[in-house]
């Protein structure tokens, strides 16, 4: 019996199943802008609204344009309390809650893993996302992690998380004009 029709028929399902999948996904993220749309977008908005510009105002393709032209660092802010950007209560210590610590590592744990797989590297740890310029003392007081992100469905993926405050560009070269 000659198998190569079931082959050819299986092949050409998975082709037309699979195909407009990968083509979404894909597609979802474009090059990145360049730095000189950016600004002119960062400009624009701050002269129609006579006020400082607040990354929440920008769509997660030029959050992560501005991580490729800036230190690749992503700024995220966090809260326990899903869609209440509640801060911690401190006590006499001022470090952060046992419970808002552990919302800080699953945090860190979910960007891990989907760099490991977005980078191909499953050796991938926690001190290779971690900008080397900055001090994480504070993480410990602060409920805000800085990490260096590639991905950037991690971008759009946090933003959906109700317990995620803001995410930013840790650094965006100025100036905006």
């Amino acid at each position: 019996m000659n198998k190569s029709p079931n082959i050819i028929f299986l092949f050409l399902i998975t082709i037309f199943f699979v195909t407009p999948c990968c083509q979404s996904i894909v597609a979802k993220y474009n090059a990145p802008m360049s730095k000189k749309e950016i600004d002119k977008f960062i400009a624009d908005w701050i002269e129609a609204n006579k006020t400082t510009f607040d990354w929440k105002y920008a769509s997660d393709d030029m959050i992560y344009s501005a991580l490729v032209h800036g230190d690749g660092t992503l700024s995220i802010g966090y809260t326990i309390y899903p869609n209440e950007p509640k801060l911690p209560d401190y006590d006499n210590s001022n470090k952060l809650p046992e419970r808002w610590i552990v919302k800080k590592e699953e945090i860190i744990q979910y960007v891990l893993e989907k760099e490991r797989k977005y980078r191909r590297k499953p050796s991938l740890n926690e001190s290779d996302l971690r900008p080397r310029h900055r001090s994480h003392k504070l993480e410990n007081h602060l409920p805000n992690i800085s990490l260096y992100v590639t991905n950037p469905s991690v971008i759009s993926e946090l933003r959906k998380d109700k317990t995620i405050r803001y995410i930013e560009p840790g650094y965006y070269p100025k100036p905006y004009k």
